[in-house]
């Protein structure tokens, strides 16, 4: 148990820096079309982008943890 929780905190943090890298790549990517391109206003939506982390987070763990331990 303590090595599949070393495992899980590992997937965690890997599928946490990627989520946060995504968040800021997209957002700004979105930003600069959204008020360069399309000439409209920009209105970032936190919930939204949580939810999308946490649901990420969520398939990370549970795939690396499946794939640790499905042989």
């Amino acid at each position: 148990m303590r090595l599949l929780g070393a495992y899980a905190l590992e997937y965690l943090m890997i599928g946490l820096a990627t989520a946060v890298f995504g968040v800021i790549a997209g957002s700004v990517a979105a930003w600069l079309i959204v008020t360069r391109l399309m000439t409209l206003s920009f209105i970032w939506q936190a919930g939204s982008a949580a939810g999308v982390v946490a649901a990420a987070l969520v398939v990370t763990v549970g795939l690396g943890l499946a794939g640790t331990c499905w042989p």
